[in-house]
């Protein structure tokens, strides 16, 4: 029997697809999640192409500090 739990509605809301794969395969790399460096990179890259895609295009680039 599977239960149902507030994490899985919020999974089915999103997307039931989603909802199927997270009960009856739990495991599929589908459902890995990245890890943060994966996800910073990915923006780094992103800004990367923007500033070449934008002629002028100037980098804004404030201290980060995480609270």
């Amino acid at each position: 029997m599977h239960r149902l739990s507030k994490s899985r509605v919020m999974l089915g809301l999103q997307c039931p697809k989603l909802l199927w794969w997270a009960v009856h395969e739990p495991e599929a790399p589908e459902l890995a999640v990245e890890g943060d460096s994966v996800l910073l990179q990915r923006g780094r890259t992103v800004g990367e192409l923007a500033r070449k895609h934008v002629p002028g295009g100037v980098l804004i680039d404030l201290p980060y500090q995480r609270i």
